[in-house]
């Protein structure tokens, strides 16, 4: 089949930029033909040149323009010409719920009589604490995710929750939409980067006890602020605790978290390292005990999928798609509610005075992404969609 995925700023390097990427390359080892259709907006440049497409595999772009509100969205002129352009196409699967262009794909596929798969990696408006963006997004929501999905031949949903959500708040058909989770990587374990390397290139001071969030400074759902309160309470518990973050860097007075961190007693003991490359994440969570992940709203939670995968259990918050991957007493612990610090830093305590604990919810957790999540197993279920 020649299938079209559409993503409107692929090299961004992230989540829904990760699985996109992880799909196509597994559905051209199957033979199909992949046209990726995106722009180069928000580059990652440590992402891009990690890119290891065959050549069945073809990105092309498509140029964009910026929109101010909802942010990080553009429009994409000459998206619809491109696609009509692109000949004979099997199907077509966009991504992106707050996308103009899925809605641009969606029309062409409508042209072209052919096929409309949507995955909205859906982050529900009402998850969103800054007032601006959370009413344009639940305007966005209205005026042209749910639109999308309704008209969408099929949807896949990344967890029951999402699934429950659009069926019981927009009232979307139960059987257009497919649960399929995220994959996460297994071909890179272990990283080809030592503890002290990562260590050292970090400035990360040794002989710690190291726990490991993400999250920045632009994105307040991942709950940074609170993930600095919570180790502050574990740090006064266990003075030998190191916070490793990445995904957002220190400077003195430049943001609310950099004020926040300068008040806090824990503050000598937190290494904000900004974003790094994949072969130093990997090697950052392997050398941490615990991940910890106070966040407002996840679709799925890669990333605690990758901890797991590396044995490394998780204390999150009980949303969205985490449930999926930290299953609470087996593979981590889950928290109901975001705001509940106390209670974060009491399951992380548990963790880290219980090495036999971490190691056997560690262990599990591995067990578990092999057999529910890797990219073969996601491929297979995706491509019976199509």
């Amino acid at each position: 089949m020649h299938i079209v995925q559409i993503c409107q700023r692929f090299f961004y390097g992230h989540g829904q930029e990760m699985h996109v990427y992880n799909l196509s390359r597994e559905l051209a080892k199957q033979g199909h033909k992949i046209t990726l259709l995106t722009s180069e907006k928000d580059v990652s440049e440590s992402f891009k040149k990690s890119i290891n497409f065959s050549s069945r595999v073809n990105i092309q772009l498509s140029r964009a323009i910026r929109l101010k509100y909802p942010p990080n969205q553009f429009l994409f002129p000459d998206l619809g010409e491109e696609l009509l352009d692109l000949g004979e196409i099997d199907i077509i699967h966009a991504h992106g719920a707050m996308s103009y262009s899925s809605f641009i794909g969606l029309t062409i596929a409508k042209t072209k009589r052919i096929p409309f798969v949507f995955t909205p990696h859906f982050h529900p408006w009402r998850f969103f604490e800054q007032k601006p963006y959370r009413y344009t997004r639940e305007a966005y929501e209205q005026a042209f995710t749910i639109p999308v999905i309704r008209e969408a031949s099929a949807v896949i949903a990344v967890s029951p929750f999402e699934k429950h959500y659009l069926i019981t708040r927009h009232n979307l058909l139960r059987k257009k939409i497919h649960v399929i989770p995220n994959g996460i990587n297994t071909y890179y374990y272990p990283s080809i980067v030592s503890r002290r390397e990562v260590r050292l290139n970090h400035l990360i001071p040794e002989n710690k006890r190291y726990i490991i969030t993400f999250g920045t400074k632009t994105d307040a759902r991942k709950g940074l602020d609170r993930s600095l309160k919570i180790f502050n309470l574990i740090n006064k518990k266990i003075p030998n605790t190191q916070l490793i973050i990445v995904g957002w860097k220190y400077k003195k007075n430049a943001d609310n978290f950099a004020k926040l961190l300068d008040t806090l007693p824990c503050r000598n003991s937190v290494s904000a390292l900004g974003y790094v490359s994949e072969d130093d994440k990997i090697a950052l969570i392997k050398m941490s005990e615990i991940t910890i992940s106070p966040t407002t709203y996840e679709a799925f939670g890669i990333v605690l999928g990758e901890a797991l995968m590396l044995q490394v259990p998780s204390v999150v918050t009980n949303v969205g798609g985490t449930p999926l991957i930290v299953r609470h007493g087996v593979t981590g612990f889950t928290v109901n509610k975001y705001d509940s610090l106390s209670k974060f830093a009491q399951l992380s305590l548990k963790l880290l005075n219980n090495k036999s604990l971490r190691r056997a919810m560690g262990q599990k957790g591995q067990l578990l992404v092999k057999r529910l999540f890797t990219w073969e197993k996601i491929t297979k279920d995706t491509a019976r969609i199509y």
